[in-house]
């Protein structure tokens, strides 16, 4: 049985126990113990990667805990917000997203271009949205020259 008054809360007795008794002016609530599940967490930190113009690349966002929260890659310098979960909200064919069992979260750019160059920031929505950063640098096609 658990007591809760206004001012002070007494706990008699929370084995096993579901019942609560309010008293007056009282707020109401269940001592009925729940597991907490940890917070999601960056396993590892998004390499910053050089590629040249023309290639593909993919950038990798490794999540641990990521539970029912939701994975989005955004490319910082455009404030483009580019993929949500297994969806590409962006109208470019050129970025594609994937996962293996919800821990890496993998976008990939296809025919990199200049544009492309610039921080990829990885968000999870929780409550307090976490976030890291990622850089991509372009490089231009190499030619050989012949003589």
């Amino acid at each position: 049985m658990v007591n809760i008054a206004s001012e002070n809360i007494m706990i008699e007795d929370i084995q096993n126990s579901s019942s609560v008794t309010l008293q007056e002016n009282a707020i109401p609530f269940t001592s009925n113990q729940q597991t907490i599940a940890p917070e999601p967490t960056f396993a590892e930190p998004i390499p910053n990667i050089t590629v040249t113009a023309g290639r593909n690349v993919s950038l990798p966002c490794i999540v641990d805990n990521l539970q029912k929260y939701r994975v989005a890659w955004i490319h910082k310098n455009r404030y483009t917000l580019l993929t949500l979960q297994d969806r590409v909200i962006t109208r470019s064919s050129r970025y594609k997203v994937s996962h293996n069992s919800q821990r890496t979260w993998w976008l990939h750019i296809t025919n990199v271009q200049e544009r492309d160059r610039g921080e990829y920031m990885c968000q999870i929505n929780t409550e307090q949205m976490m976030k890291q950063v990622g850089f991509l640098e372009v490089v231009g096609k190499i030619s050989i020259l012949y003589f």
